[in-house]
């Protein structure tokens, strides 16, 4: 299919469909530099988020299986995200580029052809004004001569010259008439079956030039972007693999290692009989060599608090009381204790 041939009175719209060409290719080049800026603000997102979930210094590594396999994924998203950084990358050079080039080349080839077509134009308007001109002195002669012979009819002696000067006036007048219209014709011809078409061919092909560009260029965008799949999928994997060296026994068993003091649980507190005065010294000293607990602090190990006080429910009934008063205080323990018991 031709323009020149098909599209031969519709310069018009030929010319508007392609401006409106220029303007999908801007749209499209507009599309990838947007793409472009997301993919960047993309990857420098990645990068700051990983970074800010390191640890800052060696020091602050930890032992546990479970964040070492964390701090490895961090990195291998540091690295997709340098993929993205190579994606933007390649857009811009590959794509963004060509597109801007060719957006400069569509606008001045498109103003070269119609610049052209109107000097064509113009050209033919030309003609066919130098047509209508000497059709017009055909006209005015013949009318002189028609004139001059009706005239001539009453004198024909006296005129006979006149006659033949005039007669041999429109013969050169529609000769030249005739000589004029053939080359009207011929431009006219040459205009619309070659000078035009050649014109529209050339729109055309400017046309087509964006198409054929605009499918190059959305394919290799796709190429781009597979390209750097390969070293993502990478990436993955190792991120799957580090989640398998995940070992929460392991981990278990540092939390043992790093918090174990050593110590051993306290021995059973003795039961003191604290009606009798022989026990309860007793008691007070057995009391005071039972193991203290220990409590772990933020620093290590530490003792529990100092010895308690030795008998402190023989420390109750302590000091001089009287037979009577320690006597009742004896029994209503006892009461106290057997109500306990059952």
């Amino acid at each position: 299919m031709n323009w020149g041939t098909e599209l031969w009175d519709q310069f018009d719209k030929v010319t508007d469909h392609t401006q409106k060409g220029i303007e999908f290719c801007e749209r499209y080049t507009h599309f990838i530099k947007d793409r472009a800026k997301i993919e960047a603000d993309y990857a420098n997102a990645l990068r700051r988020l990983t970074k800010s979930y390191l640890p800052k210094k060696k020091e602050e590594e930890s032992p546990f299986t479970v964040v070492k396999s964390f701090n490895d994924s961090l990195k291998e998203v540091a690295d997709i995200a340098g993929q993205h950084e190579l994606l933007v990358e390649q857009l811009k050079q590959k794509i963004l580029d060509e597109m801007a080039k060719l957006m400069t080349e569509l606008k001045i080839e498109r103003k070269k052809h119609i610049e052209e077509s109107k000097r064509l134009e113009n050209q033919l308007q030309a003609q066919l004004r130098t047509l209508e001109q000497e059709q017009v002195r055909a006209e005015e002669t013949f009318r002189n001569a028609d004139a001059n012979l009706n005239l001539s009819r009453a004198e024909v002696e006296k005129t006979k010259n006149m006659m033949h000067q005039k007669a041999q006036a429109c013969s050169e007048c529609k000769s030249s008439y005739a000589l004029v219209l053939e080359q009207t014709n011929n431009h006219q011809r040459d205009y619309y079956n070659k000078l035009l078409p050649q014109v529209f061919q050339s729109m055309q092909e400017l046309d087509e030039k964006r198409i054929i560009k605009i499918r190059e260029s959305i394919k290799q965008m796709s190429d781009v972007e597979r390209g750097i799949q390969p070293i993502i999928n990478t990436c993955l994997d190792l991120i799957s693999q580090s989640s398998e060296k995940v070992d929460h026994g392991e981990d278990s068993r540092r939390v043992i290692d790093r918090f174990k003091s050593g110590f051993v649980p306290p021995d059973d507190i003795a039961f003191e009989d604290l009606g009798n005065e022989d026990t309860k010294s007793i008691g007070s000293s057995n009391s005071s060599k039972t193991r203290e607990p220990t409590i772990k602090s933020s620093s290590g190990t530490t003792k529990g608090p100092k010895k308690k006080e030795k008998g402190r429910l023989a420390g109750i009934f302590g000091g001089r009381v009287s037979n009577g008063l320690f006597l009742c205080t004896y029994i209503t323990l006892a009461i106290y204790l057997h109500l306990l018991v059952h």
